[in-house]
């Protein structure tokens, strides 16, 4: 498993299992839980863009483009937040 890899894979196993259950308002509003699955889908979305290039070949079953444009609005954007939460990660892994 490359570094990449893990890095993703380990950082949406934590972003799934931190909002399972949760509701949208509930997630909103904790003050515990969104900082840290921000940082993980960050995470993500950071070594994505950092190796496009050299990785989209290799994964091609990333929605690549919804990852870059999701990454910077992940930390002020409640809905793109949560699209990423429900839609991209899981799809991601």
């Amino acid at each position: 498993m490359s570094a990449l890899t893990e890095i993703i894979e380990e950082a949406a196993t934590v972003v799934l299992t931190l909002t399972e259950g949760l509701e949208r308002e509930e997630f909103l509003r904790s003050r515990i839980t969104r900082p840290v699955v921000t940082k993980q889908l960050l995470k993500i979305a950071d070594a994505l863009a950092e190796t496009r290039d050299r990785a989209g070949v290799d994964m091609p079953e990333l929605d690549w483009d919804a990852w870059l444009a999701m990454g910077p609005r992940l930390a002020q954007d409640d809905e793109a937040l949560w699209f990423v939460i429900h839609a991209l990660t899981p799809a991601t892994l």
